[in-house]
């Protein structure tokens, strides 16, 4: 109760924010006389009762939050409150519309948080830390259309994932752009007013929006609610080509194109030129400029491959883009071309950290630290990672020296930890906080270095008050490079079903998969699959089971030819096969990556 207490006028701040916000945007407030949010034990996620929204509460942290937790919870809010209309007023009719609950919340959270809220930099965070894991699947064989036919429950459950939320959104965000904000919100105001306490497909959506932008849609519709597959964007010279992921042509984007002055470590915004892309080649009239940002503002959804000269000086130069949305869309860039496998780890891991050191808007330093962390960890290859966390840890330590970042910086050092100044300076912190985040942090990496201490382990969870403790000793465990503990922790997620669906379930097979630790963990990577077809619990169990425990970082060859079959094996559930064809995908660009 005391950590609700302490978090109380945030929340009640952040409601009225948003009810105020989404019943002045679609035109109808809330029609209920009150708006109840309840935090339930266990309950991974959260769910949109029309007028009782019911969270996990593990949103209530048991340590004082840091800004991106404050920031992801915020989300979490609006998401739900944005389902009272999209979803709960407004119904789809069938499960193929999927999207039109989920997408749309998504976007709409996102939107409220930047106009309404404190997180005016939110698309700027989206970009950084979440639109990657979108990219990550629709750029590979996972890849499904945001609406699709849906057969049965099973076929409905499949789509849960970050094509249609988060492409999903992106495409939204792409719909605003190219038809224009008031034509988009009074297409929203319109399809609530003619739809209210009715159900509807996307064509009831899609005709309030053509009548309010005076257009047809009807192309834009096919190309990006239809097709499956991300473009790829590259400026050539004054020509942006786009090349799609199928047979058929690009589809239409609304972009902008940002020029660049670059002066020793100074980047100047000289132009923003707009664009609209249509078929294979676009001309554009641009300016004089060093460096040019393709997709600038991130009106749209593509992959982005820069100009040599332009991802020279990106990489060189990204903590200096005067833009937080700009900085975002490098990192996101950076994130886009190691799927690809045109950009080594190493590289993008060292300008991550150079920007880091400079880097100190609230709203990218934990998106910067958390992408920095998964290229150092795991898309470098094991020789190069322990001295590219290293450097990692040497920008978190300068972080951790302002105070307003201190939380976060302090939290990667931490995991990252190589030398002794590194562990003074985050002894030196455990020792003066209150709270024993910080000690798990520091064990879990002393632990994956061969260094568990376990009477001060047992001593840790005799103290720890918090209900989780016990997945905190777990994510000791599975760090630990001996056999007994990989299976201790194995035997939670697939035996006893003692690990509950969180964002902590999925930092626990992050921790499993130590890329350090392959020989040890090879036999794993074939028992993954042979667990998929007896997966218990609901939906968001599995789903996220699937997710954290896939052999992220260290599965060969072998692993991926079985891994490709076991995505045909009809015993395997349609979501767990679609996530394996999608982390596949990843893997097999990663193992690319690392060879470059």
């Amino acid at each position: 109760m005391r950590h609700l207490e302490r978090d109380l006028d945030e929340l009640v701040t952040l409601t009225r924010q948003g009810l105020s916000f989404f019943g002045d945007k679609f035109g109808i407030p809330f029609p209920q006389s009150r708006y109840d949010q309840v935090f339930v034990p266990n309950l991974g996620g959260a769910m949109e009762n029309w007028g009782c929204v019911t969270y996990g509460d593990s949103q209530l942290f048991r340590t004082p939050p840091s800004h991106n937790q404050r920031a992801v919870r915020a989300e979490f809010v609006l998401h739900e409150m944005a389902h009272m209309w999209f979803g709960d007023l407004v119904t789809m009719r069938w499960w193929d519309d999927l999207w039109l609950n989920e997408a749309f919340a998504s976007w709409a959270s996102n939107w409220a948080m930047a106009e309404a809220t404190e997180f005016t930099d939110q698309w700027a965070s989206f970009l950084a830390l979440y639109k990657r894991t979108a990219y990550d699947m629709d750029m590979g064989p996972g890849r499904h259309p945001i609406r699709g036919e849906v057969i049965d429950v099973n076929g409905a459950m499949a789509n849960f994932d970050a094509i249609t939320y988060v492409k999903g959104q992106s495409v939204l965000h792409q719909l605003m752009a190219f038809i224009g904000e008031d034509a988009f919100v009074e297409g929203l105001r319109a399809y609530f007013a003619a739809h209210a306490y009715g159900n509807t497909v996307l064509d009831d959506l899609m005709s309030a929006y053509a009548g309010a932008a005076g257009q047809d849609l009807s192309s834009w519709t096919a190309a990006w609610l239809d097709r499956a597959g991300t473009d790829v964007l590259a400026l050539d010279g004054d020509t942006i080509r786009a090349e799609s992921s199928d047979d058929d042509a690009p589809r239409p984007h609304r972009v902008d194109i940002a020029s660049y002055s670059v002066t020793g470590d100074v980047l100047e915004r000289v132009a923003v030129t707009p664009a609209l892309l249509t078929g294979d080649a676009t001309r554009v009239d641009l300016p004089e400029g060093d460096l040019r940002l393709l997709n600038a503002d991130d009106l749209t959804f593509a992959a982005v491959r820069p100009d040599a000269e332009s991802l020279r000086l990106m990489l060189r130069h990204l903590g200096a883009f005067p833009e937080p949305l700009s900085r975002a869309l490098v990192l996101g860039t950076i994130t886009q071309l190691l799927l690809l496998a045109e950009l080594a780890p190493r590289d993008a891991a060292t300008a991550i950290s150079t920007a880091l050191h400079t880097e100190r808007n609230p709203a990218l330093v934990e998106p910067f630290l958390s992408v920095g962390s998964l290229v150092a960890d795991r898309w470098a290859p094991p020789a190069e990672s322990p001295a590219l966390r290293s450097a990692l840890a040497d920008a978190a330590l300068v972080l951790s020296r302002d105070p307003e970042h201190r939380q976060p910086a302090l939290r990667t050092l931490a995991a990252s930890a190589s030398t002794e100044e590194h562990w003074s300076a985050a002894e030196e912190a455990a020792s003066a906080s209150a709270d024993s985040d910080l000690a798990w942090r520091m064990a879990i990496r002393r632990a994956e270095l061969g260094q568990r201490d376990d009477d001060a382990l047992a001593q840790m969870l005799d103290r720890d008050p918090d209900p989780d403790a016990g997945i905190k000793r777990l994510k000791v465990l599975a760090a630990s490079p001996d056999s007994e503990s990989k299976e201790a922790v194995w035997r939670a997620f697939f035996v006893d079903y003692a690990v509950p669906a969180s964002r902590e379930t999925l930092e626990l097979g992050a921790i499993f998969w130590r890329p350090g630790q392959g020989d040890l963990l090879a036999p794993y990577t074939h028992r993954y699959l042979e667990e998929l077809p007896d997966l218990k619990g609901g939906m968001l169990n599995q789903g996220v089971v699937v997710r954290g425990m896939y052999p992220h970082a260290v599965g060969d060859a072998s692993f991926l030819e079985a891994a490709e079959a076991a995505s045909e094996d009809d015993a395997i559930s349609q979501y767990a096969r679609n996530q394996v064809r999608a982390q596949s995908f990843v893997l097999a660009q990663l193992n690319r990556a690392r060879e470059l």
